[in-house]
């Protein structure tokens, strides 16, 4: 099989539940049959986002399931950081395994802009970046031979029998993987909180360019879906539910 080389990732929705008018009735428990008016939506929903202490239950209620594909580094991070208390709704996560088929030959490498230099100074926990075209490009070379000897030694491995699940330990974090990813807007919110980078929120956070990307369009899939919540969330500093 021929090896792809990839720098993007992708999100697309499969499906959604709920609304803004809905996170708006459930936090008033109405009774069936009885709509919030138009005009009390937006009010309404700045009033839950915007104290100290989120309302946060009624945005549970509604949610998204989204289909991903990204490389294996976006899916160790995304899976081993809890968003969440354990009092609360977490992401639900399905992703194809690399026991039971054959892995797909596409490999992640890092696109020119994609910053790669660590500048004098750097502090890991506060990572700025530099951008280097060249050094980028650099790059992309060294680590697009490691992966055409590891998909060589992946196919060796299947042809002699070697069960996937022990074969695919030469791949590394770069290999795509695809999954679904399903949660409610609470979650979902934090998530972005957290894997999104805006130095006017409150607080900023850190996160690493790949997981960046994924969650940035997760965030236009949700706006999408409930743009009078997403807008109001930005308004209030983007923080954590």
């Amino acid at each position: 099989m021929e090896i792809r080389f990839r720098s993007d990732v992708s999100v697309t929705l499969l499906r959604s539940w709920g609304g803004d008018r809905d996170i708006v009735e459930d936090a008033q428990a109405r009774d069936p049959g009885t709509a919030v008016e138009e005009a009390r939506i937006a009010p309404i929903l700045r009033a839950l986002l915007q104290r100290k202490i989120v309302h946060t239950s009624p945005f549970e209620h509604s949610g998204m399931c989204v289909h991903v594909e990204a490389p294996a580094v976006v899916w160790w991070e995304w899976t081993r950081h809890r968003f969440m208390p354990q009092s609360r709704q977490d992401h639900s996560f399905n992703l194809e395994s690399g026991r039971y088929k054959q892995l797909r030959p596409e490999f992640y490498l890092p696109s020119e802009d994609r910053p790669v230099r660590e500048p004098d100074g750097f502090k890991p926990m506060k990572p700025d970046l530099l951008t280097d075209p060249a050094l980028a490009s650099e790059v992309g070379d060294i680590q697009a031979d490691v992966f055409a000897d590891a998909w060589e030694a992946y196919e060796r491995q299947l042809a002699r029998g070697v069960a996937r699940e022990v074969a695919r330990n030469v791949l590394g974090p770069a290999v795509y993987y695809a999954g679904r990813v399903s949660g409610g807007v609470l979650t979902w919110l934090h998530f972005l909180a957290l894997r999104t980078r805006d130095d006017a929120a409150n607080p900023s956070s850190y996160p690493q360019w790949e997981i960046e990307q994924v969650a940035r369009k997760c965030e236009d899939v949700l706006a999408g879906l409930f743009p009078q919540t997403v807008g109001a969330w930005r308004e209030f500093g983007r923080r954590a539910p």
